[in-house]
């Protein structure tokens, strides 16, 4: 039975780039109109919150994931969690009591030294950052999540929101130097068994629908990649065929 929907990740999943709904109550800021979240919880006809944030990390979707469940203990046996994993070398740092979310390394050293406000930011970027070490950290946050939800018997979904996850891709490189630790995931219980993301079903989607927010340059480029609400209604279909297979309905 679920009468509560907890959903968190990246963009994708907050809406970004459709109009906030001002009916709900519980964080408006935070849920969209017609989102896959959205939609999901409509179509049950049940209550949904939607802790997403636009550049957010996988360790502030862990962090904040087990943090609302912590404070919600009464609901676990009545909430399905939907998190979409979003780009692996995203990460976040404490910094005076304050999480700090970092989109991207390749930006300029000063837009770090400003996102950052961390006087030996300098030493913590050299000493940290290794692309290889941040996709194991990516596995070691599903890992992490996985395990605190499936020893607490509660329902989830994951799936990936971003990444191609093609032979051509460092996605793939990444993923078949850590294949062991991969294929101790519960693949059962993602939208698409692992295989796929949200952003590669939203590039086939294009051949033949208008699934992005954004508009297209003379170049073909696109100045907004987020879903948009067919793109969304499009994700809401597969979630909701996991959530049957499952059996959470």
């Amino acid at each position: 039975m679920i009468d509560y929907i907890y959903a968190n990740g990246c963009s994708y999943v907050a809406g970004d780039g459709l109009t906030p709904n001002p009916k709900n109550i519980t964080n408006p800021q935070l849920i969209y109109k017609k989102t896959s979240v959205h939609l999901l919880a409509e179509e049950l006809n049940i209550d949904s919150f939607n802790n997403a944030k636009g550049g957010g990390s996988n360790q502030r979707i862990v962090r904040t994931t087990i943090d609302w469940l912590l404070q919600n203990k009464n609901k676990w046996s009545d909430v399905l969690v939907l998190v979409g994993w979003t780009e692996f070398h995203r990460y976040e740092i404490l910094n005076n009591e304050n999480w700090i979310q970092v989109s991207r390394i390749d930006f300029p050293p000063e837009e770090i030294q400003n996102t950052i406000r961390y006087e030996n930011w300098k030493s913590y970027i050299a000493n940290f950052y290794n692309i290889w070490r941040m996709y194991n950290n990516y596995l070691d946050n599903i890992l992490y999540l996985q395990l605190f939800l499936e020893s607490n018997n509660i329902k989830y979904i994951f799936w990936d929101s971003i990444g191609d996850f093609s032979p051509d891709d460092d996605t793939f490189r990444y993923r078949n130097k850590y294949k062991k630790k991969w294929d101790i995931i519960n693949t059962k219980n993602w939208v698409t068994g692992g295989d796929e993301s949200w952003e590669k079903y939203l590039k086939e989607l294009e051949k033949e629908h208008d699934v992005r927010v954004g508009t297209r340059d003379k170049r073909g480029i696109l100045d907004d990649f987020h879903p948009n609400e067919l793109g969304h209604k499009f994700w809401y279909e597969k979630i909701k065929n996991k959530v049957k297979e499952l059996n959470y309905i």
